[in-house]
């Protein structure tokens, strides 16, 4: 089935709303689709596409939180039907890049050796939450993006976050610039600006988000971590992470509660949780207390973990001290925490839990 197709099918099933910039967005990626087909191949489109391959142009689709930016993608990458792809969350690639240029540190140009081994194994990667805050993530980007195009990888974005934004303001910043000017070279960039917050739909309020911080709250979680361990055994024990140890309330086979404040409390990166999410499916947390203006190296550790955890598609399950509207009201990370705020309303809600099972 085609993108075109299957977003046809969406409608007429009302499994989503008419909306006229989402179907030109996936006017777009049926180009894509369209082109790749035809992309010159020695059997056919359903094998791996050979090393000729032309340069297919991506696309860079960005704006708000919840509007269905990643449904889009998605949509496209689900319905193409070649086995050489990717759809990885952008934290989860940054991490790969990492492990595997530690693992070419005594090449001469370990990035291009490394690009290239990516684009044999994929002609399709669809980066999903493109941000850069990371030093060492903006010097690489630029001779990465510059190898794989050159190895005719077409590459598809989204972000909250225009081309030209990206890295604002960051540590030499002059040095990630050909990053961008290869994203616009090579993608059609795109502004989705649908008005309609598709996530608030299925909110159902307190199912797994318990506000305020009381007897009550602590007894739901107890109360749920009780439900979800499925009569595993019960381990106190600190847990393991990347060669630290993190101290948590208890944990099972696929279950584990930690405190907020050894969770994000202390210094972790994305790479921590990316390891937790990789181990259990469902995570709770106490104790989440309103994050002030100033606490922003707490507030990055919440938002990383909430990327984290949405795109692995686990549950998460908090006590808290207000709403999640009002965790974190103020300060500089505000524009970033609306989409942590957006992807908590959708955790919460009875069809995201449903999925898990």
């Amino acid at each position: 089935m085609t993108p075109s197709a299957y977003y046809q099918k969406l409608l007429e099933s009302d499994q989503i709303l008419a909306d006229p910039q989402q179907a030109a967005v996936i006017t777009r990626l049926q180009t894509i689709y369209d082109c790749l087909a035809a992309a010159p191949a020695k059997t056919g489109f359903l094998q791996k596409l050979t090393a000729k391959r032309a340069l297919t142009k991506g696309l860079y689709l960005w704006g708000d939180v919840g509007i269905g930016k990643t449904f889009l993608m998605d949509s496209f990458y689900y319905c193409l039907p070649i086995k050489n792809k990717m759809r990885i969350h952008f934290h989860a690639f940054m991490k790969m890049i990492h492990e595997q240029l530690q693992q070419l540190k005594n090449e001469t140009k370990p990035i291009n050796k490394l690009a290239k081994q990516i684009a044999n194994s994929y002609c399709v990667i669809c980066f999903d939450e493109l941000v850069v805050n990371d030093i060492t993530d903006a010097m690489l980007l630029a001779g990465l993006f510059d190898c794989l195009y050159r190895e005719n990888t077409c590459l598809l974005f989204t972000s909250n976050t225009a081309p030209d934004n990206l890295y604002l303001n960051g540590i030499q910043r002059d040095s990630f610039l050909p990053a961008i000017e290869l994203i616009k070279q090579h993608c059609d960039v795109i502004h989705l600006t649908s008005t309609q917050e598709y996530r608030f739909k299925e909110y159902e309020t307190n199912n797994y988000y318990y506000t305020p911080l009381d007897e009550k709250s602590e007894a739901m979680l107890e109360l749920q971590f009780n439900q979800h361990r499925d009569n595993q055994p019960v381990s106190k024990n600190p847990l393991r992470v990347l060669g630290r140890d993190i101290e948590i309330k208890k944990m099972s086979d696929r279950t584990i509660w930690f405190d907020f404040q050894a969770l994000c409390g202390v210094p972790r990166s994305q790479q921590d949780y990316l390891d937790i999410a990789k181990q259990f499916d469902t995570i709770l947390i106490s104790n989440l207390r309103v994050i002030q203006p100033e606490q922003n190296d707490l507030a990055r550790a919440f938002i990383n973990l909430v990327d984290v955890v949405y795109d692995a598609k686990k549950r998460l399950i908090i006590a808290a001290e207000k709403p999640i509207e009002d965790i974190y009201f103020c300060g500089r990370m505000l524009f970033e925490f609306a989409r942590t705020r957006s992807r908590l309303i959708e955790m919460q809600t009875h069809s995201w839990h449903e999925k898990i099972r």
